[in-house]
């Protein structure tokens, strides 16, 4: 997403469409922040963050994140 983050309706669509991941690419850990809280409420979880130092020697670095959504079952996964 752009700095700002995700728009409310955007995670108002992945939590309707409920897919098993959802990767984060964030600049900003503030929104990142802020948008984890709202997966969260919509039924994910953090499955994995990564930190990348993309600009050394300044206060700037991108992350990955990796959310998965609770109580998925099989046949939800196999439903698709």
């Amino acid at each position: 997403p752009p700095r700002a983050g995700l728009p409310k309706e955007i995670i108002a669509l992945i939590a309707e469409d409920k897919p098993g991941t959802v990767i984060y690419i964030s600049c900003a850990p503030d929104t990142l922040a802020r948008d984890a809280a709202r997966l969260s409420n919509a039924g994910y979880r953090i499955e994995k963050t990564q930190i990348f130092d993309m600009f050394p020697r300044t206060p700037y670095f991108e992350s990955i994140t990796v959310f998965t959504i609770t109580g998925r079952t099989i046949r939800e996964e196999s439903n698709q």
